[in-house]
């Protein structure tokens, strides 16, 4: 109905999708004739506050790239729906002509200010968000309109439509607050969350970790993989921009530009639009998606304010998820996640001293928060449909018990059984190597439901080729868990490998490079009672104390010779030694998350270095060997545009005093006619074919993904793989034995073929190798190496 318009009136609506109807962001929304108007926000609703007009009708024009322009007489309706219109028509190809294109200008000014217009530069900050991820069907739209496609389904389909209609798969709310400090100190709490079907909280760590929280930085972090951000320097030569669109908001103007990577350039791009405000020349919407899809389409929407006239900051971020290659019932699958940030405060007075590498935890009790707090977070109360995946996936998840199949799943990954209030170690239930045979064996500790202050335990196994009883427990004193400070009494009667590794060591139940033990053909028995205290004193920097008193045994038909005062030559298969040293672990960058009191490692930019100084100590509690050690260890992983993931692992050792071979190294051997492949290990070298007191060895392997051969249902993951080790054995004289060292360099080269087929939950592949230099074998056949690979379909 027309009326007056006296001197202001504000026009409130919402931009959706006429198919659908899911909102529309960034919709341009104009008065007509004009280019005075504004955007949609991230969920569709728009509002304009029109001056100084004397009009009896309002029409607005909606622009968005791919729609139709529609222009709309204002009805005065305050929940107006507007119905966008895709477009059929193809998008004309767009020429630039000789000349400074107008849209790199404003790139360049963007460019130059996003020091100062990124939230995360100049200025402290804290937050509170709430968050929601659906998961849901792919339905097409044309059955929501076309009747007769519907009926053409069979009556399956149709009750899978129906329920898809009222039901999504599944959801997650949460509500987390966060506090940052520049220059990268954050830390973001989970304060209350809920997900359909589950008891268990720990999904809820999932949706903060979709997308960068800015588009500010050199890349942008799209579901763990970087993407050439194009506000990144050097960005113009890598994209193509053009401006679409331009709307005055006020006394700014805001121009919408569109992206993509230039033709011929090779990395990893994405495509979309900047909405630029001339209010500091900062972004004001971002739409972006990867320029190439794999088997995941990701768009990402972001939505900046600015806050007490001082920053622009993200106000909304968005993620819709599709998965191509998932189907539900016969429908794809799609995630949907929302982020609004709220009760923002800049310049907050802050300590670096209150930051730990631990950006990202969960509240004790999350999951059990009352709906006051919901209400007082949710913008918008949960429709109709959301409730109803609330209460029918609930339902569903406690008769088919989803949270017990999570734990369990957990314990596989973790290499722990919960029963109340002891935990099981899986690795302790069964093992297989060549020096033991099959060892059975049964290990627990109590539970952080019992006291999370300590955990005692202990263990017991019988290996029966070697017939051999062992056993062994331990009590651990947690001082400090954000730091991950604690203190460990230990006491063992068992075996460990002669000359074996003594850097970190995987709990993971199916770590391909656990498989290692399966080739270890000697072994030493040893008593050990031990001292440890570890802390994260510094941010990524994690440091092991330790002290122990040990006797050892070594295998049987070893004796190590010296020779006394009086010139007479000694052997001893038996030592006491008193040890004490350092392992200081140093991940820079690396974040970590904490889902109650279990800590989870999020990965970092760089390297990872460990070090291990290990002193023995003469006549010191009935020690007999005085020597150091030095054990060190980096690795990387390096993703590689368009061609796939190269991991480098460096590792060696020294010992200079003459000492027994148990304090040696004994070489990571693992050839067999067919066996096991396993990583970082020599898959050509027999088992203790070389020793060393001075050793340094490579292993490199770039795994091309599934980007070689690509099906629907065939997606193998090649791999290529190189090791090579040079090493030195001082004093051979002194062992009763034989002793090999690869002075003159060790090589081996191979090809891996993973995820052929699947046995259980278990990828089974091929891998061959060869081995040449040096070292190589008369016979050629002896050279190569034929394994199986096993790896978890993750």
């Amino acid at each position: 109905m027309p009326f007056a318009l006296c001197s202001q009136s504000d026009v409130r609506g919402r931009t959706i999708d006429s198919l659908t109807k899911e909102p529309l962001a960034f919709v341009a929304v104009m008065i007509s004739g004009s280019q005075q108007g504004t955007y949609s926000d991230i969920d569709g609703y728009f509002e304009l506050s029109i001056l100084n007009y004397q009009l009896s009708i309002i029409n607005l024009e909606f622009h968005y790239l791919g729609y139709q322009t529609l222009v709309f007489e204002y009805p005065g309706e305050e929940n107006w729906v507007v119905q966008m219109v895709q477009s059929s028509e193809t998008l004309p190809e767009v020429v630039i002509r000789p000349g400074e294109n107008p849209a790199e200008r404003i790139i360049r000014l963007a460019i130059e200010n996003k020091t100062r217009n990124n939230p995360e530069s100049e200025h402290s900050f804290t937050y509170d968000s709430y968050n929601k991820l659906i998961l849901t069907a792919a339905l097409d739209s044309a059955l929501f309109v076309d009747e007769a496609k519907y009926n053409s389904l069979d009556s399956n389909q149709q009750r899978n439509v129906d329920f898809f209609r009222t039901s999504h798969i599944g959801l997650m709310e949460s509500i987390s607050q966060r506090k940052y400090m520049p220059p990268g100190r954050s830390e973001e709490t989970v304060i209350a969350t809920r997900v359909s079907g589950l008891q268990d909280p720990t999904f809820a760590l999932l949706g903060t970790q979709l997308q960068s929280f800015s588009f500010y930085g050199e890349t942008v972090d799209i579901l763990g993989v970087a993407y050439l951000s194009p506000l990144a320097n050097g960005s113009i030569s890598k994209y193509l921009f053009i401006i679409e669109d331009t709307t005055f908001a006020g006394t700014d103007t805001v121009f919408a530009i569109s992206y993509r990577p230039r033709k011929g350039k090779n990395f990893e791009g994405m495509k979309g639009q900047l909405f630029i405000n001339t209010n500091g020349y900062a972004l004001q919407n971002v739409l972006a998606e990867p320029s190439e899809v794999t088997g995941t389409s990701v768009v990402i929407q972001q939505q900046y304010e600015k806050i007490n006239d001082v920053q622009w900051f993200p106000v909304q971020l968005n993620s819709f998820i599709t998965f191509l290659t998932a189907q539900v019932n016969g429908f794809g699958l799609v995630g949907i996640f929302r982020s609004y940030l709220k009760n923002i405060e800049l310049d907050v007075d802050m300590k670096a001293r209150e930051f730990t590498p631990v950006t990202l935890q969960l509240k004790r009790l999350a999951a059990k928060q009352p709906d006051s707090l919901w209400n007082k977070y949710r913008d918008r109360p949960l429709d109709d449909k959301e409730l109803r995946t609330y209460h029918i996936v609930d339902s569903v998840g406690k008769a088919e018990n989803f949270d017990l199949n999570l734990k369990l799943l957990s314990a596989v990954l973790n290499g722990q059984i919960p029963w109340g209030v002891v935990n099981f170690d899986i690795l302790r239930l069964m093992n297989v190597n060549g020096w033991e045979g099959l060892r059975l064996g049964l290990g627990a500790h109590t539970s952080d439901q019992l006291s999370p202050y300590w955990n005692v335990g202990g263990y017991y196994a019988y290996g029966f080729r070697d017939k051999g009883h062992k056993y062994g427990t331990d009590l651990k004193v947690h001082i400090n868990r954000k730091r991950n400070a604690w203190l460990r009494l230990l006491y063992e009667y068992d075996v460990s490998e002669t000359g074996g590794n003594q850097l970190e060591k995987s709990s993971l139940v199916l770590n391909p490079t656990n498989y290692y033990g399966l080739f270890i053909n000697r072994m030493d028995k040893y008593e050990k009672m031990s001292l440890e205290i570890n802390t994260r004193a510094l941010r990524n920097i994690t440091t092991t104390f330790f002290g122990y008193t040990r006797i050892t045994h070594t295998f049987d038909n070893y004796r190590f010779s010296t020779t006394s005062a009086e010139g007479v030559e000694l052997f001893s298969n038996q030592f006491n030694t008193t040890e004490t040293g350092v392992t200081v672990r140093y991940a820079p960058g690396e974040k970590l998350a904490r889902a109650g009191m279990k800590e989870v490692r999020l990965g970092g930019r760089f390297p990872i270095l460990w070090l291990r100084y290990t002193k023995g100590l003469d006549n010191v509690l009935n020690g007999e060997l005085d020597f150091n050690r030095i054990d060190a260890l980096i690795e990387k992983t390096f993703k590689i545009k368009n061609t796939g993931d190269l991991t480098l692992r460096a590792y060696g050792g020294m010992v200079e005093e003459n000492v027994p071979l148990s304090w040696q190294y004994n070489a990571r051997g693992t050839w067999s006619v067919f066996a096991i492949a396993t990583p970082f290990a020599f898959e050509t070298m027999r088992t203790s074919e070389f020793q060393h007191s001075h050793f340094a060895a490579l292993h490199v392997r770039h795994s091309f993904r599934d980007l070689l051969i690509k099906t629907e249902k065939f997606r193998p993951i090649i791999s290529a793989v190189h090791s090579m080790m040079v090493g030195e054995m001082k004093n051979e004289q002194s062992h009763n034995m034989e002793i090999n060292a690869a002075t003159k360099g060790y090589f081996e080269s191979g090809m891996q073929v993973d995820r052929l087929t699947k046995l259980f939950i278990t990828h089974i592949g091929i891998g061959v190798f060869y081995r040449y230099g040096p070292y190589h074998l008369e016979n050629t056949l002896d050279n190569f190496a034929f394994k199986f690979s096993i790896s978890l379909p993750l």
